[in-house]
C-alpha cells in the first residue's frame, strides 16, 4: 500500500512538471507608450533666509538734512530795497527846479508827488512843439523817487529827474556865423540824506555852451 501511494505521487510530480515546462516564460511589464519613465529629481534645498543689511562700520545712517536757507539781498547804495514797502508812513516829495539864463528871470518849475514808505513814485510830462529839431517836436520832464524812512528820522531819497527844455539862445561861433540853440537837456541822478521838512540843494548844473544855470533843490516831509 504504501508503494502504491508513492508510484502514484510520483506519477502527479512528473506530469505537473510536464505542464509547467510547456507554458512559456513570462514576460516583465513594458511601460505604457507615449510615457518614458524618468527618476524624479529631488526638490530644491530651501532659500536661506533673508538678513537686513547692515550700515558700514563708522557711517551712521540719518536723514538728509534740508538745504540752507538763501542768503538776503544785498542792498547797495542807489538801490531799491529787495523787501518792498517799510513803515505804514507816506513821505511828500518836493523838488524845485530853478532855470537861469544870464541876467534873464528865473524860470522855477516844482514837482510834487507823496509816496509811501519804501516804494516809488513817478511823474511823467512832456510838452510837444511845431518843427522843433532833433527832438520830434517832444520836450520832457520825468521824476522818479524812492523814499526810505531811516531809525534816526531822517528820510533817504532816491532821485532819478529828466529835464529837457527848449532855448532860444543864439550863439556865434569863431568865424562870426550865428547858430541857433534848439534845447538843452538834463539828467541828474542823486542819493540825498534828508531831515525831515528841511530843504536841500541837491545839484546845480550848467549848460555846456552858455550861461545858463539849472539848480535843483530837494525837501522830504513825513507825513504823519
Amino acid at each position: 500500500m504504501i508503494v502504491r501511494c508513492f508510484v502514484v505521487t510520483m506519477m502527479m510530480t512528473a506530469a505537473a512538471g510536464s505542464v509547467l515546462a510547456q507554458q512559456p516564460p513570462a514576460t516583465p511589464a513594458q511601460p505604457a507608450r507615449g510615457r518614458v519613465a524618468t527618476q524624479q529629481p529631488p526638490p530644491p534645498p530651501p532659500p536661506p533666509p533673508a538678513t537686513l543689511a547692515q550700515p558700514a562700520r563708522g557711517r551712521i545712517a540719518t536723514s538728509q538734512a534740508p538745504p540752507p536757507p538763501p542768503p538776503p539781498p544785498v542792498q547797495g547804495q542807489g538801490a531799491r530795497s529787495a523787501q518792498r514797502g517799510g513803515q505804514p508812513i507816506n513821505v511828500k516829495i518836493d523838488v524845485t527846479i530853478t532855470d537861469q539864463q544870464g541876467s534873464s528871470t528865473p524860470i522855477r518849475k516844482v514837482l510834487s508827488v507823496v509816496v509811501g514808505d519804501g516804494f516809488n513814485g513817478s511823474v511823467r510830462s512832456t510838452s510837444f512843439f511845431n518843427n522843433l529839431p532833433g527832438s520830434n517836436g517832444q520836450v520832457p520832464l520825468n521824476m522818479d523817487v524812492y523814499p526810505t524812512l531811516l531809525s534816526d528820522g531822517k528820510v533817504r531819497v532816491d532821485l532819478r529827474l529828466q529835464y529837457d527844455l527848449p532855448s532860444s539862445a543864439a550863439l556865434r561861433n569863431a568865424g562870426g556865423e550865428e547858430r541857433q540853440l534848439t534845447r538843452t537837456s538834463l539828467n541828474e541822478s542823486v542819493v540825498l540824506v534828508l531831515e525831515n521838512g528841511k530843504p536841500m540843494v541837491a545839484a546845480q548844473s550848467a549848460e555846456p555852451v552858455s550861461d545858463r544855470q539849472v539848480t535843483l533843490e530837494v525837501k522830504a516831509t513825513i507825513l504823519r
